[in-house]
């Protein structure tokens, strides 16, 4: 189990409206979702479920990254990647930590 400072990615892929044809829902493929329901939600649901199972509890979420897209698939479907943090690491460090290591596919 983590016991640090984290750094959390999340990433949503939603289902396509079912109801449109498979041709249609393939349009939507990695498009941003900004329909309900919103991130915050989506974010809060799995941080809290995943207290005591990966991390001691979500407080020690220092930097989140959240993002939520469209998926043709049927299924949605969720991506998280945590890493604990040195307790002293500074925001331009996490940055470039970031952004030379954190691949979001």
């Amino acid at each position: 189990m983590l016991s640090g400072p984290l750094l959390v990615s999340l990433h949503f892929q939603i289902p396509a409206t079912l109801g449109i044809s498979e041709y249609k829902r393939k349009e939507f493929e990695g498009k941003n979702h900004l329909k309900r329901p919103d991130g915050n939600s989506l974010e809060n649901f799995v941080t809290e479920s995943l207290s005591g199972v990966i991390w001691k509890n979500d407080a020690q979420i220092a930097w989140c990254l959240r993002s939520k897209t469209y998926t043709a698939d049927k299924i949605g479907s969720i991506t998280i990647f945590a890493r604990e943090l040195t307790d002293f690491a500074n925001y331009k460090e996490i940055l470039r930590d970031i952004k030379d290591n954190l691949e979001i596919r």
